[in-house]
């Protein structure tokens, strides 16, 4: 029974599904035993692809580790989670110059995997070359653009890359005007004529940690290995000069022989043992494919490029053979059935009627517009108004008050509190900026300021008893003028602007913080006067 069991169990099929570049699928059933190679050639059977050395299968584990289906080994020995399988086709190796592929069939596949690439941020571009490339995508789809078909908003139902702005959209638009005569064929040739220059056409980039922990991608391409920090290239490493490529554990190490032929060991850190494993086995199959004329039988051993870590080595074509392999097949030219885009709500557009109001233009299910006066634009006053929300500043009323700004904005500098609860020490430490020029003093700076200018107590408006004293001192010196200890020898002229000043100074206004102490400077003042008018009667 056994035995009869574990036979039906290898012999029961597992499902798995391939998702295609079009975004359809195709569902299938493998076998316990079957190899990479089968499921392979059942897909290019599907897809009716001759030139099938630059195309692969690819699956995720359950960390969302990428890896590409070899095709000598079992399937279900590359994968380690349960079924169903699922499985991305793709392309593998990017020719340098897909405009030579030999069969239109393998060319649209390239214009699939490219548009994949610019919507998914794998190859960047600027704006001009956006829309350049979004409108070859609208001729080979849509075809000459046609202002009764192709109404205001239309390019918005295509994805040409994320979050793509309407400013964008209105430039594709203007480009797919000036494409008209163009075929499918012709619109996909200059669509991969253009892509092919940009600068991270087939790079295939993985992630590693430098030193110092520093954050870097390593980019295999045809001609060797980039590094690039912040998409920013800064290094080129030449197949030619790369002497071994290695690895062990989670290091990643290159040897590359310089122009006075010394050789620098360059390492990087993955951030598995399974990723660092995934970008030597790319590189090995980069480096075999692109620069050897055919493969060796023989597996990499001590002395050769890729030794070390594993014994892993490239099973296919190399470019070469694979050019020269296709030469030599002929079939007549296969169907090409291409398949509409993924299409997706399209963006309101507002156009102008006659009269000069705005119509709000909506594309419905019947193709035709409906059309409605758009809302009157909001008034200027409404913008002012301000709105409470979890992100908004309240001001304290007391604080409006004071005679200081605070310097609130906290959110700033490096040692900034963003708790909004401060400590008695940041309190203590924090110094008001007046509006007026006034200084603010602590207690001791002011005290002892007071005691080198004592003329300027009277105005401070400090205490009570700094008031009193300062008010018997007064009272003291005048009474000494009066009983004549002052020097007689001051003539009236002194004695007149003495006078004068003393004028002067009961007219200011004395600041005093109690109705006592406004009591006895009103009593002072009137005393003082009429001791004036006895002196002068």
């Amino acid at each position: 029974m056994g035995c009869c069991g574990q036979e039906s169990m290898d012999e029961s099929d597992i499902p798995c599904q391939v998702v295609l570049l079009d975004e359809n699928h195709i569902d299938m059933e493998i076998q316990r035993y079957t190899k990479g190679s089968i499921l392979l050639h059942r897909v290019f059977q599907n897809l009716n692809l001759l030139e099938k050395d630059y195309f692969g299968l690819r699956f995720m584990d359950n960390n969302n580790q990428t890896y590409w289906l070899e095709p000598d080994r079992r399937i279900i020995e590359q994968i380690q989670h349960s079924p169903p399988f699922v499985f991305y086709f793709g392309v593998k190796f990017y020719a340098a110059d897909p405009c030579k592929l030999f069969e239109e069939i393998t060319r649209y596949q390239f214009f699939l995997q490219l548009k994949q690439d610019i919507v998914q941020g794998r190859l960047p571009c600027n704006f001009e070359e956006t829309a350049e490339l979004g409108a070859l995508s609208l001729q080979s789809e849509l075809g000459d653009y046609d202002g009764r078909q192709h109404t205001p908003g239309y390019v918005s139902e295509f994805r040409f890359i994320t979050n793509q702005s309407e400013l964008l959209e209105n430039h594709i638009t203007e480009l797919h005007k000036k494409l008209v005569g163009h075929t499918p064929v012709s619109a996909e040739m200059k669509f991969l004529n253009k892509a092919k220059w940009l600068e991270m056409y087939g790079v295939d980039l993985h992630p590693v940690l430098g030193q110092d922990k520093i954050e870097y991608m390593l980019g295999l391409t045809p001609t060797g290995i980039i590094l690039l920090k912040d998409s920013v290239r800064i290094g080129n490493y030449f197949w030619p000069r790369i002497t071994k490529v290695s690895f062990k554990d989670i290091q990643f190490f290159l040897k590359v022989r310089d122009k006075n032929n010394d050789e620098n060991i360059y390492g990087f850190d993955c951030t598995s043992r399974a990723s660092c494993k995934h970008l030597w086995k790319c590189a090995v199959e980069h480096h075999a494919f692109f620069r050897l004329s055919q493969v060796r039988d023989n597996p990499a051993g001590p002395g050769k490029l890729f030794a070390l870590g594993s014994n892993h080595r490239y099973s296919g074509r190399t470019e070469a053979e694979a050019q020269e392999y296709h030469r030599q097949l002929s079939r007549p030219a296969p169907t090409v059935h291409r398949v509409p885009s993924k299409r997706y709500a399209r963006r309101v557009a507002l156009a102008r009627h006659a009269d000069g109001k705005d119509v709000e233009q909506k594309h419905v299910a019947n193709g035709k517009i409906a059309s409605k006066v758009a809302p009157p634009p909001i008034p200027t006053n409404a913008l002012e108004t301000a709105v409470v929300s979890p992100y908004s500043v309240i001001t304290d009323p007391i604080d409006s008050a004071k005679p200081w700004e605070e310097k609130s904005d906290r959110s700033r500098g490096l040692y900034s509190n963003h708790s909004g609860n401060e400590s008695l020490g940041s309190k203590r430490g924090k110094s008001p900026v007046f509006k007026h020029g006034r200084r603010a003093q602590s207690g001791s700076e002011s005290e002892s300021g007071n005691r080198r200018r004592g003329h300027r107590g009277r105005y401070a408006g400090g205490s009570g008893s700094d008031s009193d004293i300062s008010v018997s001192n007064r009272r003291h010196r005048r009474s000494q003028e009066r009983s004549g200890q002052s020097s007689g020898s001051e003539s009236e002229t002194s004695l007149s602007r003495r006078r004068r000043r003393r004028s002067r100074k009961m007219n200011n206004d004395v600041l005093v913080d109690s109705g006592a102490q406004w009591e006895a400077i009103r009593l002072q003042r009137e005393q003082q006067a009429k001791r004036e008018e006895a002196i002068v009667g």
